[in-house]
């Protein structure tokens, strides 16, 4: 007999609920679609999922009650576009949840060390970290109506 255990595929959280308006978040979607493995544990995920939404609802709190004042009571229910079946409102919700999630997992799972391929590594790490930031942010412009980006003279 062995004794070496291997590590079995790493068994899904249950879906986390939301505020009302907003939608579920599915911790194994988010897994499979941002290819997080087994190294990063379900309760880690789920923790960084948590922030994240509360961070997105936040950045929507305005919004938010705008529509419920209009008589939407939930997301899906704001009027836009519909992707396969899905509003394009919920996409981008998901979407800025998942890519604040992913930055977070991503920062905190970086692996520095001292040699000039360890700096460059945590550089090319940052500037991922930085785009998943800049697209939870962009799709939290769309769900606003703003604009992607802001231009000014100097």
């Amino acid at each position: 007999m062995s004794g070496f255990i291997a590590a079995g595929a790493c068994t899904e959280d249950t879906v986390i609920g939301n505020a009302d308006f907003f939608t579920q978040i599915d911790p194994g979607l988010f897994r499979e679609l941002m290819r997080l493995d087994s190294a990063v544990t379900n309760p880690r995920i789920r923790q960084a999922l948590i922030d994240a939404m509360g961070k997105v609802n936040t950045d929507l709190a305005t919004w938010k009650n705008l529509q419920i004042e209009n008589g939407y009571a939930l997301l899906a229910d704001v009027p836009a576009d519909k992707i396969d079946g899905k509003s394009i409102h919920e996409n981008d919700y998901q979407r800025a949840v998942y890519c604040f999630a992913k930055a977070e997992i991503t920062e905190r799972y970086q692996d520095y060390d001292s040699s000039g391929s360890g700096v460059s590594k945590a550089e090319e790490m940052q500037a991922t970290i930085d785009d998943y930031r800049r697209q939870a942010i962009l799709a939290i412009r769309r769900i606003l109506g703003q604009p992607q980006s802001t231009i000014e003279l100097i």
